[in-house]
């Protein structure tokens, strides 16, 4: 599970065009924040029995209410903005191929 994670991370920070270690930091610049919100709302999508905590200590140790933020900031996003749903869509479909 952990390998599908690593995954979904990579190619969302590639579709933002940073790294996997600036996803996973502390920073919260706006591309960061995107990437990281796209790879929880496709983890979570792949794997409904996946903890929350689990998402977390993947993200830099990141406490489980932080995903529940992220996660529900993400579904708002893709319901109002259509770039965001294009976007997530593509990382989505990237993922399913390499998986």
């Amino acid at each position: 599970m952990l390998n599908t994670l690593e995954t979904i991370c990579i190619v969302s920070a590639q579709h933002y065009n940073i790294t996997l270690g600036q996803l996973k930091s502390d920073c919260r610049k706006k591309e960061y924040n995107l990437a990281r919100i796209h790879a929880i709302l496709i983890f979570t999508e792949l794997h409904k029995e996946a903890t929350l905590g689990l998402i977390g200590r993947y993200l830099s140790d990141r406490v489980h209410c932080s995903i529940i933020h992220a996660k529900k900031n993400g579904i708002k996003k893709l319901k109002s903005d259509t770039a965001f749903a294009y976007l997530h869509k593509a990382i989505k479909t990237e993922v399913l191929k390499l998986i």
